[in-house]
């Protein structure tokens, strides 16, 4: 984001949007104040804090008010809605973030009171509700979803009445996250605002789902990336260079196949490290399909681990920062092994690649797949499988994870 210097006077004048675009300025020795300036001329104070729910660091843009009283679009909240001349807004950051260092939420407090008001509930109010009550219940990737509800849907939806909400105006949303965004970032937001009007139309909040069966606006494609051993040699090469926590996340997810928000949350508990069978079980709270997972550990990842639960002082593994304790963030991880590739040269590959590659890499060795859907904790538990057959698994997993550590080893 780009930043100005504290002028109060001449913060009007200067703080334009870059290249059309909507832009967000900050300010020297100002803490947690931006200002969003957009492509129609408005221009938006908003406070950005950061708060742990459920263990998890998560972003707040807490709506402050707005700098020019004539701007075109009146927000529909009427503290939003307030003119705030530049030190007022300053006023108003300070005092948040007061509170957000005594242990408060206020753009949580405000979400809860809007809920509290059906009839005159935002859709923002509507998202916080459905968040609480069935994202944070039934599924453990919640965090994403606020994510992209906050990223792509929040500036576009959040502010409208629920009861004005129709089938033009949600497709009139799609239409602009497909074109500033990508088509399949519309599709994912297709999907959850569908899903928080399914959930308020059982729930009898609304009479009517304006989001159903809406064309998709993108064209999701499989994706069946596998690294060569040329660029997993120098990917894995060039982890030595990278800050120790960080380096040893990424070698763990290509030693192990885990998912992200398996490796990165792991805490002290989930480990058995000392014996000649080292194994890490991963609790069903924590894993995709709801069931309880044992890796076995080959002796790359059982070091990687033990170096890791001596430097670490809290719950996790994998902390935050130093002496913290907050798992690493994911999107950390993610962005640090996309800017690696992008410096080697690397195309077109993502984190989750990495899962591809070991995959692949044990087919290559002759482990059945079974074998291999066991090492990836993609077994559902259902049918005879899941009913009838209820060896562990631990020898043939073990073997098939060493092989794959062997040939990492040979590139």
């Amino acid at each position: 984001m780009p930043k100005m210097k504290w002028l109060a006077k001449d913060i009007p004048a200067k703080a334009k949007t870059i290249d059309g675009d909507r832009t967000f300025w900050t300010f020297d020795g100002v803490r947690g104040l931006t200002l969003e300036c957009m492509a129609n001329g408005e221009r938006l104070w908003k406070c950005r804090y950061q708060v742990y729910v459920g263990g998890k660091r998560v972003e707040r843009k807490l709506h402050l008010g707005r700098l020019d009283p004539e701007a075109r679009r009146a927000l529909s909240d009427t503290e939003q809605n307030a003119v705030l001349s530049p030190g007022q807004a300053r006023d108003e950051a300070e005092r948040v973030l007061a509170l957000v260092g005594s242990g408060g939420d206020p753009w949580h407090d405000r979400q809860v009171a809007k809920s509290a008001s059906p009839a005159h509930e935002t859709f923002d109010g509507l998202f916080a509700l459905w968040l609480e009550r069935h994202a944070k219940v039934k599924n453990k990737s919640w965090t994403a979803y606020e994510g992209l509800y906050h990223r792509h849907i929040a500036r576009r939806l959040g502010s409208e009445l629920v009861q004005r909400i129709d089938r033009p105006m949600v497709i009139a949303v799609l239409d602009s996250i497909a074109k500033d965004v990508s088509g399949l970032q519309a599709n994912k937001c297709q999907t959850l605002i569908s899903s928080v009007f399914s959930w308020a139309l059982d729930e009898g909040k609304v009479s009517t789902h304006p989001a159903l069966r809406i064309r998709k606006r993108g064209i999701d494609v499989r994706r069946d990336r596998v690294l060569s051993a040329e660029e997993m040699r120098r990917f894995w090469t060039a982890l030595n260079d990278l800050p120790d926590t960080m380096a040893d996340v990424l070698r763990l997810l290509t030693l192990l196949g885990a998912r992200l928000g398996e490796v990165t949350d792991i805490e002290r508990a989930e480990l058995s490290l000392d014996g000649d069978a080292p194994s890490w079980t991963q609790p069903g709270r924590r894993v995709k399909n709801g069931v309880t997972h044992m890796v076995p550990l080959p002796p790359m990842a059982t070091a990687i681990f033990r170096k890791a639960a001596q430097a670490s002082k809290g719950s996790f593994i994998f902390p935050a920062h130093r002496g913290g304790d907050a798992p690493i963030s994911r999107e950390n991880v993610s962005r640090t092994f996309a800017s690696t590739a992008q410096s080697l040269g690397i195309t077109d590959a993502r984190l989750h690649d990495l899962r591809h590659c070991v995959a692949t890499g044990m087919a290559a060795f002759g482990v059945p797949t079974d074998i291999r859907q066991r090492v990836m904790n993609q077994i559902s538990g259902q049918g005879i499988g899941g009913r009838y057959d209820q060896h562990d698994y631990l020898a043939e997993k073990r073997r098939a994870l060493a092989l794959w550590q062997d040939r990492l080893l040979e590139i």
